[in-house]
Order: structure tokens, then sequence, then C-alpha cells
């Protein structure tokens, strides 16, 4: 094999590389979108019930002491309209909270374990990205031509100067 010809398989070799980096680099955000747009878990719902009934209504029932013999109830509707969770946490918040409660998914993740799921995978992106960067300046020292960068390459990254990018 000539010079050259090992040179041209090299850089197909490189290519290759630099491509399957990249193809990892989008399934680990593919996996962080993912992971953000998960449910939460059981309890943490639970917690958020808990939180807005205790809130009770938004506004105070209006309209009893209108003197309008009717007047009580176009308030009342519009209070309803207003805040339909506060009238219905402050009229029947048993019958709510277990209805609520009845509909939450047994699957979800905790805050505990988002953040730390979220923590690996931002540490792998940032390794794949730096790995990306040292192929395309790799290639670039090599071959003499310019390796395009990926629209939403991590500018830190790729502005950052050589020895910055060892491990």
């Amino acid at each position: 094999m000539t010079p050259l010809q090992k040179l041209k398989t090299a850089m197909a070799t490189t290519g290759a590389e630099l491509e399957a980096k990249r193809e990892r680099i989008a399934e680990i955000v593919a996996e962080m979108d993912t992971l953000d747009g998960a449910s939460v878990d059981r309890a943490e719902i639970e917690r958020r019930i808990e939180a807005a009934m205790a809130r009770g209504p938004s506004h105070s029932w209006p309209g009893l002491t209108t003197p309008r013999e009717d007047g009580w109830i176009g308030a009342f509707n519009s209070f309803a309209a207003r805040d339909p969770f506060g009238m219905l946490a402050s009229i029947a918040p048993d019958a709510l909270r277990a209805k609520l409660l009845s509909a939450i998914p047994d699957s979800g993740i905790s805050a505990a374990e988002r953040g730390a799921k979220r923590d690996a995978l931002a540490a792998e992106l940032e390794d794949a990205e730096v790995a990306e960067e040292v192929l395309c300046r790799a290639i670039e020292s090599v071959g003499g031509a310019s390796v395009p960068r990926r629209g939403d390459a991590n500018p830190a990254i790729v502005l950052a100067h050589d020895h910055e990018l060892e491990t």
C-alpha cells in the first residue's frame, strides 16, 4: 500500500469515526429531551395535588350579600369560571383529591433520579463533543481541508485551545 493509499484509508476511517461520534451526540441529545419530557413520579404528583388543595380558592365566595335574590347565582358562576379548581377544592375536597389521585400513572421519574440522569448525560455529551472536535482538528491537520462543525456544536469546545481539549 502506498503512502497516499494509507492516508486515504486513515482519512476514511477517521471520517467514519467522526460520523459515529456525531450520531452518538444526536442520541444523547434525544435522550436528554426524552428525560426532560418524562412524567414526574407519583410522590411529586401527590405533593403538587396537596399543595394546590391547600391553596383553596383564589377568590372568596362572592355575591351572597347582594340585595337581588338571583344575584348570587351569577356571582357564583363567575367565580366558578375564574377558578374551577378552587371552587371544586372548597366544595368537595375529598372527592376532587380522590379523583385526581386515581388518575396518577404508576410510572414516572423522581426529581433526584432525573437530576442524576441529566448530569450523567451532560457529562457524556461533553466527552463526546470534545472527542468530535479532536477528530475534526486531526482531519484538518492531516487533510488540510476544513471540517464543517455541527450547527449545535458547543462553542466553548469548538473555540477551545488544543491543550484545553486534552483529557
